[in-house]
């Protein structure tokens, strides 16, 4: 059989194209994007989404970073409520299906809500019934804390996902014996499950869970607790296994520092869930918490650590954060980032840029309403620039 031709996506006009929360975007909102040292350097990426759009695989994208990944105060200006669909790898996912390479927004952790009913709140998809028994476990993972399951756990973990799909994936940790069955749309029967077992104390290791139901329109995934005194879980998601696309996850961690990802005690912490989840590219936006006290060295040792783990497999993008009101050595964060790029020979989003090709300063970005009145995080609006950024050189590459 005659494979069909592996289609480019064309870089089409953002004039008048709806992202999502049906924002419409002009063109004049957006340069091109700026490249570090290494413009050219994304043959790994390329060749997933050649293989995304040639329908023989999945690719990865993993979005890691801080509470600006995590769309922290993107709908109510100082807290996570109602953040993760207004979140930069959210609205990247949309451009990047709108402008013709599909792809799904995904999550990973908790992106550091400190309870079950903050974590609910970030993300309206899950509900865990009247709650009894399941928690936040702030255990420093990619993406901040795990979801668990304790000992009195006897209410579904519920998650909604719409659309046709035949695939469930569920990433877990092995700290600690216990079984859980899965069920979908609210079903009796269980179509599969899986049994974390003991992982040596705190150290754990990541597993996957791959479970086929068949194909549909479905609305819901279910996880129940069996047995076990403590189930860790960090992702929940589902994919159509007949229409391959780009897996965009947010990996955002509020309040972390670039020392935060780079944790190696246990193989559940950033580090080592890059290297599990394999990505066959990794945006990083970093920094934005290391102004005030991380030192030049230790910051550029700390991303180095993470550009060099995800090229294990893929490709990285460097992103300059967003401007912030509290100005002490943002300039050199910057400065840092962009040699970092040179160095490293990866691509750079730099969002301090002045408009339209960035955010602009913090008087421009919060003149525009891009940035909040905490002085720190963006807007939904901002938000959306972001994603349109990076999804703007994912389509050029």
């Amino acid at each position: 059989m005659t494979k069909p031709p592996v289609r480019r996506p064309s870089l089409v006009s953002y004039a008048d194209r709806p992202i999502s929360r049906g924002i419409v975007t002009p063109a004049s909102a957006f340069g091109p994007p700026s490249e570090g040292g290494g413009g050219g350097n994304m043959a790994k990426y390329k060749a997933a989404r050649s293989a995304v759009l040639a329908g023989t695989r999945f690719g990865r994208v993993l979005c890691t970073g801080d509470s600006t990944t995590g769309a922290h105060g993107a709908l109510t200006n100082g807290t996570l409520n109602g953040a993760f669909p207004l979140s930069y790898p959210a609205d990247m996912a949309a451009n990047l299906t709108a402008n013709g390479l599909p792809a799904r927004s995904c999550s990973m952790g908790d992106a550091n809500t400190a309870t079950i009913a903050g974590y609910v709140a970030y993300d309206a998809r899950n509900s865990f019934g009247a709650g009894v028994g399941w928690a936040i476990q702030a255990a420093a993972s990619i993406g901040a804390g795990l979801i668990r399951a304790g000992s009195t756990t006897v209410d579904r973990w519920i998650k909604s996902f719409s659309g046709t799909w035949d695939t469930i994936e569920i990433v877990y940790i092995n700290i600690a014996a216990g079984n859980c069955s899965v069920f979908i749309d609210g079903g009796v029967s269980a179509v599969g499950g899986f049994a974390p077992t003991a992982g040596g104390g705190t150290t754990g290791t990541p597993q996957r869970a791959t479970i086929t139901v068949p194909r549909g329109v479905h609305s819901t995934v279910e996880i129940l607790r069996n047995s076990g005194t403590n189930i860790y879980i960090s992702s929940v998601e589902v994919y159509d296994s007949q229409n391959k696309e780009m897996l965009v996850y947010n990996c955002g961690w509020a309040s972390a520092k670039s020392t935060d990802l780079v944790m190696a005690d246990a193989t559940y912490r950033t580090l080592n869930m890059i290297q599990f989840m394999q990505p066959d590219l990794m945006i990083l936006n970093i920094g934005i918490n290391d102004y005030p006290t991380a030192s030049q060295a230790t910051f550029e040792a700390n991303v180095t650590q993470l550009v060099n783990r995800a090229r294990l497999t893929g490709d990285v993008v460097l992103n300059v954060p967003n401007p912030r009101s509290f100005t002490a050595n943002q300039a050199a964060f910057r400065g840092y980032i962009q040699g970092l790029a040179v160095s490293l020979n990866t691509p750079l989003i730099d969002l301090q840029l002045a408009p339209p090709a960035g955010l602009g300063d913090y008087a421009t970005a919060s003149g525009n309403g891009d940035i909040n009145i905490d002085g720190i995080h963006p807007t939904g609006q901002g938000y959306g620039k972001m994603g349109a950024f990076n999804a703007q050189l994912l389509l050029a590459a």
